[in-house]
């Protein structure tokens, strides 16, 4: 069974700027990269939600680690995941 994913309006926004950002500061192999593991933490999420584990401060929300720099937040309805932000393991958590 594969699970329907839909992007929140924040995460799509934060995909597409942290794109944009590695494309003009390091380079398009480096944006395209980002990109590719995103597209493959997704489709893991899709076919496996449960394998990642629950966060401890948001009941209902799980953490996918997507690479050393990058962190997806999801939650699972029925039979949609709703990835709810994508970040960097650098940015200041207290910054939404």
């Amino acid at each position: 069974m594969s699970f329907t994913i839909i992007f929140s309006k924040k995460a799509k926004l934060s995909i597409e700027k942290t794109a944009n950002y590695l494309g003009e500061e390091w380079s398009e192999n480096v944006k395209m990269k980002f990109l590719i593991d995103i597209s493959k933490a997704v489709k893991q999420l899709s076919i496996m939600p449960f394998m990642f584990p629950s966060s401890d401060k948001i009941e209902g929300l799980r953490r996918c680690i997507v690479n050393r720099h990058t962190v997806l937040y999801y939650r699972i309805n029925e039979e949609i995941i709703e990835v709810i932000n994508v970040k960097g393991t650098r940015q200041n958590p207290n910054i939404n």
